[in-house]
């Protein structure tokens, strides 16, 4: 139970509980649990089903996790925002509006206050959808990096500008569709920037 391999371990089944293993561990099942203070990864795990614990405060994986299947629990995420990936004509930069449309799924938005408007390509997706299609990463909720031309003020909504792939500050007359999310700094320049906003509210 605490045998250390010098080099990779393979393995049909591996049932160990508190073994260290620095290198990769390849397993057609892995049942340990990694809950001790020696329950610690430094390699990478490849499994066809992962159903170990990590549950103790040195239980750490520092390598990849490459599972069919993952039975465990999400505590916390680095990251802020839920993204899908969606079908583009172009890669368009992190922060960059984008709506329904165009030749394939999404396209960067061109119009002022934009009822097609659906959201902004994601800088670091807490969570990807989708993730081996092929396209953009697009944020549908949560904290993201969002372009706009100001003035923003902390809090006021946000709407597509007429700006190619900008949004800009909604008024009283933008139609509810047409919200993206709200601000979350303000801005007084009417320059191009970036901002922190919350995507999916209105």
């Amino acid at each position: 139970s605490s045998g250390t391999p010098a080099s990779s371990v393979f393995a049909s089944t591996f049932t160990g509980v508190n073994t260290v293993l620095t290198g990769t561990a390849n397993a057609v099942t892995f049942n340990g649990n990694v809950s001790g203070a020696t329950g610690v990864f430094t390699g990478n795990v490849d499994a066809t089903n992962f159903n170990g614990d990590v549950s103790g405060a040195t239980g750490t994986f520092t390598g990849n996790v490459d599972a069919t299947y993952f039975n465990g629990v999400a505590t916390s995420a680095q990251f802020a925002d839920l993204a899908e990936i969606y079908l583009s004509e172009a890669d368009w930069a992190p922060g960059t509006v984008v709506k329904i449309g165009g030749e394939y799924e999404v396209t960067i938005t061109t119009e002022h206050a934009d009822i097609d408007v659906f959201g902004v390509v994601s800088t670091n997706p807490a969570y990807l959808m989708n993730s081996e299609a092929d396209g953009v990463p697009v944020a549908l909720a949560g904290r993201v990096p969002v372009r706009v031309i100001g003035p923003v003020a902390k809090g006021q909504r946000l709407t597509s500008s007429g700006v190619a792939g900008f949004a800009c500050a909604a008024d009283d007359e933008t139609p509810l569709q047409a919200i993206i999310g709200r601000s979350l700094e303000s801005i007084d320049s009417t320059d191009e920037t970036t901002i922190e906003a919350v995507i999916g509210v209105k």
